[in-house]
């Protein structure tokens, strides 16, 4: 299930924040919830960001010293 996932959290995550802001617009949920809603969705899409940037950087150095390598 994680690896369907991969490269899919960060769009997830938006979208669940869409979906919960269109409740709080059509009145179902509160004001409070939807604040501990966007907080947490908010943590949520930092650290799948997060961790989309660690894989890059690896693959980016791992390129890099392979260019360097053929030198």
């Amino acid at each position: 299930m994680v690896h369907k996932l991969r490269g899919r959290k960060t769009y997830l995550v938006a979208s669940a924040l869409a979906l919960v802001t269109f409740v709080r617009a059509i009145g179902w949920i509160d004001q409070n919830l939807y604040e501990i809603a966007l907080g947490l969705l908010g943590a949520f899409g930092l650290g799948s960001l997060r961790a989309s940037n660690s894989k890059t950087d690896n693959l980016a150095q791992k390129i890099i010293d392979r260019l360097g390598d053929k030198k």
